[in-house]
């Protein structure tokens, strides 16, 4: 589905960058178009939905949980550059960026189990301790994403939408820089 709106969402982005163009602003690349191509990164991005299981230990005391991840995979849109050689069109795409974060949904963060290794100490974590195993469960859930190419994904689509959607309205060649 969130591939569907990104399409959408594309199409609408080309029709809008090609409605009412005059011959003179065919023939170069004005200064306003660099916001358009900011928005054409900013609809390339790739919404994150995934349930991952919480496991971890703090001291003797541990848990397992079951907890809803959203986030998305976006490009550092201050860092977009362009430059025009001849009739090329030169853009340098920045780093993609994986953001996640807790799911605000009801029932998105489930305990399963906690226990304690010393044989009279109370299986309860504190919220520090709790909140510790879930910072850490982020950070591997975020190397994860990357090791599984979601920034790739999301900046082989931007260049793809980029190239295709500049070329079309700019009639120039188009080149994605790394």
């Amino acid at each position: 589905m969130g591939l569907l709106l990104v399409a959408l969402a594309v199409t609408a982005g080309i029709w809008w960058l090609s409605a009412g163009r005059s011959d003179k602003e065919e023939r170069g690349l004005r200064p306003v178009r660099v916001e358009e191509v900011r928005e054409i990164v900013r609809l390339s991005t790739l919404e994150i939905d995934e349930e991952i299981a919480v496991k971890g230990h703090v001291g003797p005391r541990h848990l397992v949980a079951r907890q809803r991840l959203t986030g998305s995979v976006d490009f550092d849109l201050q860092q977009l550059r362009m430059r025009e050689v001849g009739d090329t069109l030169y853009v340098s795409l920045p780093p993609a960026r994986i953001t996640l974060r807790e799911s605000t949904e009801p029932g998105s963060y489930t305990v399963i189990d906690e226990w304690n290794d010393k044989l009279f100490g109370s299986n309860k974590m504190t919220a520090r301790e709790e909140n510790e195993i879930k910072r850490k469960t982020l950070e591997y859930a975020r190397r994860d994403l990357k090791r599984k190419g979601y920034a790739e994904r999301a900046r082989r689509d931007a260049a793809a939408n980029l190239v295709r959607l500049l070329g079309t309205t700019t009639g120039r060649t188009v080149i994605i820089e790394n």
